[in-house]
C-alpha cells in the first residue's frame, strides 16, 4: 500500500485544533499571565505584605483582546472570549467575511489599539518575528502577550528586553525558541506564565488521532480515499 501517498491526503490536524485543551489554553495562559499566578505561588495564604500588593497587577476586566489570525483556532478563543464580554479585534492578511470582530490591516494597529494580544498564525515566512520590539512597544506596559501558534512568530530576545524592563506587563508563551534548552532569562521571569508546549495535547486529543489514522487507513485500503484528505 502506497502509505507514502496516504500521507500526503490525509492529516489528523483537525482534531487537535477541535480539542477543548488547545481552545481553553489561552484563555488559562492569560488569566494566570494577568493574576500574576507564577509569581504568588508558594507564598503562605493570607502572608503579611507592607507596601503597595505586587502580585496581581491586571485582571481581565474590561481588556481589550487582539487575536492574531483568525483561522479556526482564533475564531475558537475568540468564541470563548465572548462569555467574558471583552471587546475582540483581530488581524489577518484580509477581512474575515461575516465576522463582526474590529478588523485591523495591520499588526501593529492592532497592538496600539489593545492590550491583550493573542497570537494563533501558523509559522511561515510571513509570520517569523513578526511580533517584534516594534509590536510589543505598542502593547504598552499593560499589555500581555498570549502565543499559542508558532515559536518563531515571536522575537524572544526582544520580548524578554520588554518583559524585564516592563515594557509590557506579562507573557504567557506555550511555545519557545530552542525549547529542548529555554534559554535561563526565560525561565527566571516571574511575569510570565510559560506552559511547556502543550497547547493540542490531551489524552482525549491524541485519542482521537490515533483513531482517525486507523479510519484512514482502513478507508483508503477499502476506497482509495481518506476520510480527512489535505484540501
Amino acid at each position: 500500500m502506497a502509505l507514502t501517498a496516504l500521507g500526503s491526503s490525509a492529516r489528523a490536524e483537525t482534531l487537535p485544533q477541535r480539542s477543548i485543551l488547545r481552545n481553553t489554553l489561552p484563555l488559562t495562559i492569560l488569566a494566570a499571565s494577568s493574576q500574576r499566578v507564577r509569581a504568588s505561588t508558594g507564598r503562605p495564604v493570607r502572608q503579611t505584605i507592607s507596601g503597595p500588593y505586587p502580585l496581581s497587577l491586571n485582571s481581565l476586566w474590561n481588556r481589550k483582546i487582539g487575536i492574531y489570525g483568525l483561522g479556526r483556532i482564533g475564531k475558537a478563543i475568540g468564541r470563548r472570549l465572548e462569555g467574558f464580554e471583552l471587546p475582540i479585534n483581530y488581524h489577518n492578511r484580509r477581512p474575515v467575511a461575516g465576522c463582526a470582530y474590529q478588523y485591523y490591516s495591520s499588526l501593529h494597529n492592532l497592538a496600539m489599539a489593545v492590550d491583550t494580544l493573542i497570537c494563533a498564525v501558523p509559522g511561515n515566512a510571513a509570520t517569523d518575528g513578526s511580533i517584534n520590539a516594534d509590536i510589543l512597544q505598542a502593547l504598552g506596559p499593560t499589555g500581555i502577550l498570549i502565543n499559542i501558534g508558532r515559536s518563531k512568530t515571536v522575537d524572544q530576545d526582544a520580548l524578554i528586553f520588554c518583559l524585564e524592563n516592563k515594557i509590557i506587563s506579562a507573557a504567557g508563551p506555550d511555545v519557545f525558541a530552542n525549547e529542548s534548552c529555554v534559554s535561563d532569562e526565560m525561565l527566571m521571569l516571574e511575569n510570565t506564565s510559560r506552559r511547556p508546549h502543550i497547547a493540542p495535547a490531551s489524552v482525549d486529543a491524541r485519542g482521537a488521532v490515533a483513531n482517525l489514522v486507523i479510519d484512514n487507513l482502513l478507508s483508503w485500503i477499502k476506497t482509495g480515499k481518506t476520510i480527512t484528505p489535505i484540501e
